[in-house]
């Protein structure tokens, strides 16, 4: 009676920790996709990967870009000795070394033989074993890879992005030593390089696999916990076979009592992790508003069954999820917008005056503009005055990053950026002009008053930020 009652007590027990995720997790994996890790206008690019070192180590360099090549090819990059965009690698270091070396370790070694008698008196030998300290042979094989990896732009001679990729090997077998006992043997292991060209050739491999997923991006399994209520089981098995938009279905039409809030709270759960996977599926068909549109509603849901079921540590999970998707959702808003943009990076500027520049605010802000709106916009126009100079492509993308912070769309965030950058070009213009009146002016290496009034007439017909006019004066101060 009393081993039934532990029983049910360490069941009941069990029971509460299973709680509504079951005893065998029930997880439904999808695929994410990276976008890469920095912009290539019109996937135009150029490669070029050097290295520091001499002999062999030499060629690894060759090797990388080859398969850097051949990848981006296939991704339907553009390989141009003229490209805008380089991206280049940098070999550091690359060394690698095989060892063999004798040191003390503890072994059951076999010490001797014995003759001993079975109950029928017949004789056989048995080994004499003993752990002891003893002096064994090591094969080691090592090896280091440091590239820095660099995408600039060409003509600006702006940095875009830098990356260190570092990747090492080590593999150690016990290869010789004294006889072991029980016939046991020493072996190398299978997957022990034995040669340092072999080692380098990995190493190199691994190297030129991670510059590929960080030009092209890359796909990442995924997993979410499902919750396991008898009630929303027929949803379960729609998300298992990979079709969330029946399971989201069968989940909102579960029949849960309205008071019973643990359930309620798991079927939001389930329906947070339907929309998410669905976010993320958008996300991946470049399908970015509705994708955005999904997180925000799986987002809402997550938090609904926290406040309904704050106990629940499961319930947790997703947060960490939800965030990384919006980083990545962000990322992809930005390419985009860098990809809509690039053409007009190839077009020579408006000339001055022209009608869309007439348009341009030069030192005001556009009237009726809603409060977010004007607060992204002041943000990009003190960076952008700052600079004293239009913005490159690295430089745009967080402009257009930090448009997330103004609950500002994408295409909203686009508009504000361009307008901008035109006003900055305008004003540079007539940054110039002013320039040229105050080096007349100082000429002499005085400034009159009569001069001084006339040159600030001049700054407000330029529409000159002062910032910007005193820049233009330092040009040509006297000494």
């Amino acid at each position: 009676m009393m081993v039934l009652v532990v029983l049910a007590l360490m069941l009941t027990a069990a029971c509460q920790g299973w709680g509504k995720f079951g005893i065998s997790k029930t997880r439904a994996v999808y695929v994410m996709y990276f976008p890469p890790a920095f912009h290539v206008p019109g996937r135009e690019v150029r490669l070029h990967f050097v290295s520091d070192t001499f002999g062999s180590e030499a060629d690894l360099a060759g090797r990388i870009e080859q398969q850097v090549s051949q990848a981006l090819t296939q991704e339907r990059f553009r390989l141009s000795p003229a490209a805008p965009t380089v991206l280049q690698g940098s070999l550091d270091e690359a060394r690698a070394s095989v060892e063999r070396e004798r040191r003390p370790v503890n072994l059951n070694i076999r010490t001797g033989e014995r003759i001993e008698k079975d109950k029928n008196g017949k004789e056989k030998k048995v080994e004499e074993c003993r752990n002891q300290q003893v002096y064994a042979t090591f094969l080691t094989s090592r090896g280091r890879l440091v590239m820095n990896l660099t995408i600039a732009e060409v003509a600006s001679r702006s940095t875009l992005f830098t990356h260190t990729i570092e990747r090492s090997y080590l593999v150690e077998s016990m290869a010789d030593g004294p006889r072991l006992c029980g016939n046991r043997t020493y072996t190398v292991s299978p997957d022990h390089l034995r040669s340092r060209s072999e080692i380098l050739a990995l190493l190199a491999d691994q190297a030129a696999a991670e510059t590929i997923r960080l030009a092209s991006g890359y796909d990442e399994d995924r997993t979410a916990l499902l919750a396991v209520d008898n009630e929303l089981k027929p949803g379960n098995a729609l998300a298992l076979a990979g079709n969330y938009p029946r399971a989201l279905a069968a989940w909102e039409g579960a029949e849960i009592p309205a008071d019973d809030k643990q359930k309620q709270a798991a079927r939001l759960h389930n329906l947070g992790v339907a929309r998410e996977v669905m976010a993320v599926q958008a996300m991946r068909e470049d399908r970015l508003s509705e994708s955005e549109k999904l997180l925000n509603d799986a987002d809402q849901a997550y938090s609904q069954a926290i406040a309904l079921d704050s106990g629940e540590k499961y319930f947790r999970d997703p947060v960490d999820r939800i965030k990384l998707a919006r980083e990545v959702l962000g990322k992809m808003k930005a390419h985009r917008a860098l990809d809509q943009v690039g053409a007009d990076d190839l077009v020579p500027a408006s000339p001055q005056g022209s009608s869309a520049d007439a348009e341009i605010a030069l030192d005001a802000f556009p009237l009726n503009e809603a409060e977010q709106v004007r607060d992204y916009r002041l943000y990009v126009r003190t960076h952008l005055e700052a600079r004293l100079a239009e913005p490159d492509a690295a430089f745009r993308v967080r402009l257009l990053s930090a448009a997330s912070d103004y609950r500002l769309t994408e295409e909203g965030a686009v508009e504000v950026v361009e307008s901008e950058t035109r006003r900055i070009r305008v004003l540079s213009q007539n940054m110039g002009k002013y320039a040229e009146d105050y080096k007349a002016v100082v000429a002499d290496g005085t400034i009159t008053p009569s001069e001084r009034e006339m040159l600030s007439t001049r700054q407000k017909t330029l529409h000159l930020p002062d910032a910007m006019a005193r820049a233009a004066e330092e040009r040509y101060s006297p000494r």
